[in-house]
């Protein structure tokens, strides 16, 4: 381990020492304090730092001019780096043991998989169903339209013309996804939207013959089938999208407000009632709820959307937005060490369905900041 956290230190981990490493870590609150001691000690990142910079050839030539022609075998060479190693390894054991008393052995951390294909479905009878997308196809009729759950997701099918009721009341489904899920549901006009992770979507089983009207919260991809007689509109807090056919993205975890980014086609954003506000493609909308406003301006939409295609891409992101995001996906909860941490910014282009692990190690390639896992809680710490 002393090994392991020397060359941490140094950034020459390969992906199975870390892994290995952060097993350990992970292990016990007394591995976790002992690891986060050595790399807050300044000295020592110094003298790692330093050794990274050192021209090796040189240092070879002078240390044979230094030992003045006496002649050292292979082993002789092992011996010295081996040296080296075990009195890094006698120092760290030394520091470890000094006051610390033994604590029993608790099982390996867990590893931290991305989220999955899950949700819950609450129908309009009040029966809730749980999808995970492995379970069999499952067909049933509910009001005017055939519902199907398979693996890849809730397909709604029109059976009947006119609007579904019930007692003379249209009949709604709420498909939700917790933390670590996501899911993908076609309604019953043919528009297709994808929830990620801690979100939630209201929606009639049948569409009436005048508007077609779903209440959001989270973050969602809208591809919405085009009906010139029936306008889409998504409402979302205090605001709603208005849409004829057209590919959109909604963001309500955004702390500076509501954000809708248009993909293509035509929107508008109207807020309580007053004049809409119309978007072209790659236009971002955000509307703050605080002063009612909202604001309009050029974006790149691929970096908005591509969560939906299995990518992060965070420009410029404050680490608490970027560790909000890791949160919701992951289901981890994260605890800052420093609260200056969270005014860090990072940039980066990372695979969804990768392990934790390889974005916090990314994170800390290029962030001045450390990241270490006990169990389902990630501590952020510069």
């Amino acid at each position: 381990m002393a090994r392991l956290i020397a060359l941490y230190m140094a950034g020459e981990l390969t992906p199975r020492e870390r892994e290995r490493l952060m097993r350990w870590v992970g292990n016990s609150e007394q591995n976790q304090a002992f690891f986060e001691r050595v790399c807050k000690e300044k000295g020592l990142g110094g003298r790692y730092a330093r050794w990274q910079g050192i021209d090796s050839k040189a240092g070879f030539v002078r240390f044979v001019r230094r030992v003045r022609g006496r002649r050292i075998g292979w082993s002789g060479w092992i011996g010295y780096a081996a040296a080296a190693v075990v009195a890094f390894g006698v120092a760290a054991w030394l520091l470890w043991g000094k006051g610390m008393a033994e604590k029993p052995v608790v099982p390996v951390a867990e590893r931290i998989l991305p989220g999955e294909r899950r949700a819950t479905l609450l129908l309009s009878s009040g029966e809730e169903l749980f999808l995970d997308g492995k379970q069999d196809s499952l067909t049933r009729e509910e009001g005017g339209a055939l519902m199907t759950t398979s693996e890849n997701g809730v397909v709604y099918e029109r059976r009947t013309g006119g609007q579904n009721v019930r007692e003379g009341e249209t009949l709604f489904n709420t498909l939700r996804t917790s933390k670590g899920g996501e899911y993908t549901v076609e309604l019953s006009d043919g528009t297709v939207v994808y929830l990620n992770a801690v979100s939630e979507l209201r929606y009639p089983v049948e569409f009436g013959d005048d508007e077609r009207v779903v209440c959001f919260s989270g973050e969602g991809y809208f591809d919405v089938a085009k009906d010139a007689k029936r306008p889409f509109r998504v409402v979302v807090g205090g605001m709603s999208v208005v849409v004829r056919g057209t590919e959109f993205n909604v963001n309500t975890f955004k702390e500076a407000g509501v954000q809708t980014v248009l993909v293509e086609g035509a929107v508008g954003v109207r807020v309580n009632g007053k004049e809409e506000v119309r978007l072209k493609p790659s236009q971002l909308a955000e509307y703050n709820a605080e002063s009612g406003l909202v604001s309009v301006r050029e974006v790149d939409a691929r970096e908005y959307v591509a969560w939906k295609d299995g990518f992060f891409v965070f420009d410029d992101e404050s680490l608490e937005e970027i560790m909000g995001t890791l949160s919701r996906w992951y289901d981890v909860e994260v605890f800052y060490v420093n609260e200056g941490a969270k005014e860090l910014h990072f940039t980066g282009h990372l695979k969804r369905y990768d392990d934790i692990d390889v974005i916090l190690r990314a994170i800390e390639s290029a962030v001045d900041v450390t990241f270490s896992v006990n169990g389902r809680m990630v501590s952020v710490a510069r």
